[in-house]
């Protein structure tokens, strides 16, 4: 199996260094972006096979960003799991509906981040089923 390639977009030091040093002890390689804006060049500049989205960026809203990396041909099937402290069932809809395939609510555990990321980048192209857990949020 080949080393898969992360792309984790959070304007919080501490959050892009935190989920960079958990993947990278399970062996994943990653990329780190501070703004939604450099978050999406990288997406577009490099062959990522997953990217963890902040929902709250400074630069532009992590929807925004999610918007665009859906809508473009280059990333569009690029799985993105949506990273934020809200966890109201309306956001995580709202997130779902414009294309994330899954959805972390922080304060998460290292366990939680590691089973989600394997799940997704195990998940065949083209399914568009979500986690049925945040149906009953």
């Amino acid at each position: 199996m080949s080393v898969k390639h992360i792309l984790v977009i959070d304007d919080n030091e501490f959050m892009l260094k935190l989920i960079r040093d958990i993947l990278e002890k399970y062996g994943f390689i990653t990329f780190t972006a501070k703004t939604g804006v450099g978050g999406y060049k990288v997406a577009c500049e490099y062959n990522v096979d997953l990217i963890v989205l902040d929902r709250r960026l400074q630069d532009i809203d992590g929807h925004e960003v999610l918007g665009k990396l859906k809508s473009n041909s280059t990333t569009s099937r690029i799985p993105v799991a949506m990273l934020s402290s809200e966890n109201h069932r309306s956001q995580i809809l709202k997130s779902l509906a414009l294309g994330a395939e899954d959805y972390i609510v922080k304060p998460f555990k290292s366990s939680t981040l590691i089973h989600k990321t394997q799940r997704l980048l195990n998940k065949p192209t083209g399914d568009t089923t979500h986690p049925k857990e945040f149906y009953y949020v």
